[in-house]
């Protein structure tokens, strides 16, 4: 596991594979049709893992807190399984760039996914995998929480992401 190494997190395995994952801890929406952090997200891993198709990339996770809804087109690329799903995506961006979309901030990381080869949009649609969660420490807390007091567990939380944040600001990418 690196952390900052290929993405903001990556597993590498044995088997050559790797995950990467983004993390959007964000208020506003990531996951709305014109969100640059979505679109750059792609933008990147196009640019940065190609060919993904043949690049040993098993899974492009993103990962969302706290929950927000996504926009039609995150949704058709999350839920894409076949080549038709994923033209149906890009005909779904194209019927819906308008003069103004054009020349927002987005743009040019949307025209990187509808200008990439049909085979690099299938790869990266296959692998795409999106986690949309509330609050993750309220998995941790809530297994916790009947054995540990609330204010003992909230200072456990607050000082063990405390030291991982510490750590890795401080050092290079680890190995687990």
């Amino acid at each position: 596991v690196y952390l900052e190494h290929d993405d903001d997190v990556s597993v590498h395995y044995e088997d050559g594979t790797r995950l990467l994952e983004q993390t959007k801890p964000k208020t506003s929406n990531p996951l709305a049709d014109s969100s640059i952090d979505l679109w750059k997200t792609i933008s990147n891993w196009l640019e940065d893992q190609a060919p993904i198709k043949s690049g040993g990339i098993d899974r492009l996770c993103l990962f969302v807190t706290p929950s927000h809804s996504p926009g039609p087109w995150a949704q058709l690329l999350h839920t894409a399984n076949t080549e038709n799903d994923v033209a149906a995506l890009v005909a779904a961006i194209k019927k819906s760039i308008t003069p103004t979309r054009k020349r927002s901030k987005t743009f040019s990381f949307v025209k990187r996914f509808l200008d990439a080869p049909s085979e690099e949009q299938h790869a990266l649609a296959f692998r795409f995998q999106l986690i949309v969660q509330a609050e993750p420490t309220k998995v941790i807390t809530g297994l916790f929480a009947p054995s540990v007091s609330t204010p003992l567990l909230d200072r456990i939380v607050a000082y063990a992401l405390g030291e991982a944040k510490q750590s890795i600001c401080s050092s290079p990418p680890t190995i687990w």
